[in-house]
């Protein structure tokens, strides 16, 4: 079997929900059941140098390393804003935990391993993911211009029919049940966005009407796009909506 690391949705969740723990405006418990949720066959446990330790040692570690906002990181084959220099390993999904006091900076990444959850301490700036943070409603257009694009690029393909069999909605069951405090509109975007890349992960797993390869090349590589611009769309609002006064 090979190593345990979280899903993009799920470190979506965990994200939006360390964030509203963090900001006194979720239960610990709530939250160490959005951890099991993110990845049902990982240990609940804290691995570290002496071994594993209870998860709620997780919730001490954000505490003392004075985190104010939690941001995704969901890295994607050739782009990966945001991933900290100094944590070894190659980039995946993963959850940014940063500290107010004067200029946003990283304190730890949270990610998931082998023996179960990891807070890594990190210390880098934040300038990449800011630069890229959306309101809500700056993030709706955006999704509407992904969406009306690949739909042009699908129509001259001539290649929208997506895969005949039933949805295992990934970022749906993920982001279902977001912290009671989210911004309606930011949630109803979630939503929204989810939506689509479950609908998106379900074509990718089959050609659609492609006839020749060059056809399904072309499909893929219009769905894998779409599919990236959503994820990076749901980490820029996830930042934008802890920028809100």
């Amino acid at each position: 079997m090979g190593a345990r690391t979280l899903t993009a949705p799920g470190a979506a969740a965990v994200a939006l929900w360390v964030d509203a723990w963090a900001g006194g405006a979720a239960a610990a418990d709530d939250l160490l059941t959005v951890l099991a949720a993110a990845a049902p066959d990982t240990p609940l446990v804290l691995a570290g140098a002496d071994g594993a330790v209870p998860l709620a040692s997780l919730l001490r570690g954000i505490r003392d390393a004075d985190v104010t906002v939690a941001w995704p990181l969901l890295p994607r084959a050739g782009r990966a804003v945001g991933w900290p220099r100094d944590v070894p390993g190659p980039p995946s999904p993963a959850v940014l935990l940063v500290g107010g006091g004067g200029p946003l900076l990283a304190r730890a990444l949270l990610q998931v391993g082998p023996q179960g959850w990891q807070l890594t301490p990190t210390h880098v700036g934040v300038e990449a993911l800011l630069a890229e943070a959306l309101s809500p409603r700056a993030g709706a257009r955006r999704f509407t211009e992904l969406l009306d694009a690949a739909a042009r690029d699908l129509a001259r393909l001539g290649l929208e029919r997506a895969a005949p069999r039933a949805a295992t909605p990934r970022w749906g069951r993920a982001l279902m049940d977001l912290p009671p405090t989210t911004d309606p509109a930011l949630a109803a975007l979630l939503h929204r966005i989810a939506a689509v890349v479950d609908a998106l992960e379900l074509a990718l797993a089959d050609e659609g009407a492609a006839v020749t390869a060059g056809e399904a090349r072309a499909r893929a590589a219009s769905l894998h796009r779409l599919h990236g611009d959503l994820a990076g769309l749901v980490g820029a609002v996830a930042v934008g909506a802890t920028m809100v006064a």
